[in-house]
C-alpha cells in the first residue's frame, strides 16, 4: 500500500505532514516506528518549504526584499 500527500510549500504543511504520517502508520499497524518516521518527514518537509521560499523570484510578492 502507498500513501501520497500533496501540499503547498507553506509552514502549515509541516504539522499536517506529521499528522498524516502518524495516522497512516497507525492504519498500517506500524505505529512503533511513528516517532522516528514523523521526525524524518518533518525535517524533509521543513527543508522543502525553506528551499521553495528561497527559490522565489524577487518579483514574487511573498519573497523577502533583497538588497544590492
Amino acid at each position: 500500500s502507498r500513501f501520497y500527500l500533496d501540499m503547498p510549500a507553506q509552514p502549515g504543511a509541516v504539522p499536517h505532514a506529521r499528522r498524516c504520517t502518524r495516522a497512516t502508520l497507525a492504519a498500517w499497524q506500524v505505529g512503533d516506528v511513528a516517532d522516528d518516521t514523523e521526525l524524518v518527514v518533518s525535517e524533509l518537509v521543513t527543508n522543502a518549504v525553506l528551499a521553495h521560499a528561497g527559490s522565489r523570484p524577487a518579483s514574487d510578492p511573498g519573497s523577502p526584499v533583497r538588497g544590492p
